[in-house]
């Protein structure tokens, strides 16, 4: 074996807080802290189940700091399954429907193989799909560092400058994301199961300015049920609160499905971001990270189940748009039903704005309703698309 050597280590020591709103920031002090007191060669950031859990993007860390500070700082991922392209297999171990993907290299990779090939490889991916197609980090959380390439002015813009890490070309798919949300047991057996309705392009509301709305249902088509459980069963899930995305059809795609059917999108080993999971409290009457705790405890769920379902909403604004309903307006109108009236963290800002409502509701049209009623523009006002 390796003659043992001396590792200094160096802990950000994330709270409770950090798991909601991210530890980015403290990772960076760790990484300036352990150069500063070691002056090391090179860093290696070791990822945990807490990071994993907010979706923390350590990648764009390393990346960032290594170029600040002139050593190589390198990320090492523990607390689950992220790696997109390896979830490709494991859905069609399930038989369930996904897009297809290329794996594009990253700069230093392309560099040696030959720009031109690597150029060449996406033509003629994209020759079977056609344009538009989505670029994003092979390992990554949400929509940051993704894009959607157009054209092949867009294309070769992309290539011109490759990211320092892998990313993976998938074909696009023109739909609504739904999420399956499961605490899973260690047999693999859900104890709690619940449906997110996502707006169609988390990416477009970070690129765009956009204002995000979702919602959690108050019922799970059983279609979407039976493929989040072949999910769990194909990825092996075993004690664990998970986030699965698919896409539901709004337009047929040849070899995937008809409207309305579900195509695999990705798989989170971590509940969803935000507050959702307090939006499942809401509109399922119930704890989840009770849920979670018993699973936990004792891999089995004690929570009762819920006498009523309902409906709840996230309807954020943005202080750049003005809008047609003031805030004393909405209060108003829904007040009663208002369960979370205040400003976002600065770190969610992009992806949720800087303004959050979030309120329960009966019925799904009630909920699109009340999404409507809040984001409504001013005339001259809103995104410029």
């Amino acid at each position: 074996g390796l003659e043992p050597f001396d590792v200094r280590s160096v802990c950000s020591n994330i709270s409770e807080k950090d798991t909601i709103y991210g530890g980015l920031k403290k990772l960076r002090d760790a990484i300036t802290l352990a150069y500063e007191r070691f002056a090391p060669s090179c860093i290696f950031v070791q990822s945990s189940c807490a990071a994993g859990i907010v979706g923390d993007d350590i990648e764009s860390v390393a990346d960032e700091m290594a170029a600040e500070l002139g050593i190589p700082i390198v990320p090492v991922f523990c607390e689950g399954f992220k790696s997109k392209a390896l979830m490709k297999k494991q859905y069609e171990k399930a038989g369930i429907p996904t897009a297809r993907q290329l794996k594009v290299p990253d700069h230093d990779t392309a560099e040696a193989a030959g720009l031109s090939k690597c150029l060449d490889a996406a033509r003629a991916f994209i020759a079977e799909t056609d344009y538009p197609v989505i670029v994003k980090p092979e390992i990554g959380v949400g929509a940051l560092a993704t894009y959607k390439l157009e054209n092949d002015a867009d294309l070769e813009k992309f290539y011109s400058d490759l990211p320092r890490h892998p990313y993976v070309m998938e074909e696009f798919i023109t739909g609504n994301i739904a999420s399956y949300d499961a605490v899973i047991s260690s047999k693999g057996e859900p104890l709690f199961e619940s449906m997110t309705c996502w707006p169609p392009s988390i990416m477009d509301i970070v690129n765009k300015h956009l204002d995000l709305a979702y919602y959690v249902a108050a019922e799970m088509p059983e279609s979407l049920r039976r493929m989040g459980r072949a999910a769990v069963e194909a990825f092996e899930v075993r004690g664990r609160f998970v986030h699965m995305e698919f896409f539901c059809l709004t337009k047929a795609k040849p070899g995937l499905g008809e409207v309305g059917d579900f195509v695999a999108l990705e798989v989170n080993m971590r509940p969803a971001g935000g507050y959702t999971p307090d939006m499942m409290d809401y509109a399922h009457s119930l704890d989840v990270y009770q849920i979670w705790a018993d699973m936990v405890a004792w891999d089995e769920r004690l929570f009762p189940a819920a006498e009523t379902e309902h409906f709840c909403a996230y309807a954020g604004r943005r202080d750049e748009y003005t809008y047609v309903h003031s805030h004393e307006e909405i209060l108003e109108k829904y007040g009663k039903r208002i369960v979370t009236c205040e400003r976002m963290p600065a770190l969610m800002w992009d992806q949720m704005g800087n303004m959050n409502y979030t309120a329960i509701l009966d019925t799904e049209e009630e909920t699109k309703e009340y999404i409507r009623f809040v984001q409504e523009y001013a005339p001259g006002s809103g995104p410029q698309v």
